[in-house]
């Protein structure tokens, strides 16, 4: 939950980024520096960047949320599963199933929870490395911006 708060934070700063970056491109063209066409160029790929940056991170806080919503849900299950199966109460599997039998639906019910662990931590790492490799992009687009403000024929 603190990484899905921290998400929001970061995709909020890049959503004020993108619109200083846009008044700063506007300026940009607007001045009277000899390579401005360039600056406002690399400025305006900055913008597209945070903005695909931004939105990758609220798809990985969205896949995260649910990915937490169906582990909860399949836990749940097994667990109803486990109890019906071991329960030697009125009501239970315990009464019309033999122990090995019993044993089978506990194993299965495990690996099904195992597997869809597995499923939904494999979707997650794959939306996270998403998101590192446009923050990436991201950092490399704001060095490029920063060589391009140094070159001595910008003014």
């Amino acid at each position: 939950m603190i990484a899905n708060v921290r998400m929001g934070v970061i995709d909020l700063k890049l959503k004020g980024s993108q619109m200083v970056m846009r008044d700063l491109v506007t300026r940009v063209r607007e001045s009277d520096l000899r390579s401005r066409n360039i600056f406002a160029e690399a400025l305006m790929q900055v913008v597209k960047d945070a903005k695909k940056t931004g939105e990758g991170l609220h798809r990985l806080s969205t896949k995260i949320n649910g990915a937490v919503d169906r582990i909860t849900a399949v836990n749940g299950y097994v667990m109803h599963i486990i109890e019906a199966a071991t329960n030697r109460g009125r009501f239970s599997l315990s009464r019309i199933m033999s122990h090995t039998d019993t044993e089978a639906v506990i194993l299965r019910v495990f690996e099904d929870a195992m597997d869809t662990l597995t499923k939904e931590a494999h979707r997650a790492v794959l939306e996270a490395f998403a998101s590192a490799a446009n923050l990436e992009r991201l950092e490399e687009r704001l060095i490029t911006i920063h060589e391009i403000r140094t070159w001595r024929t910008l003014r």
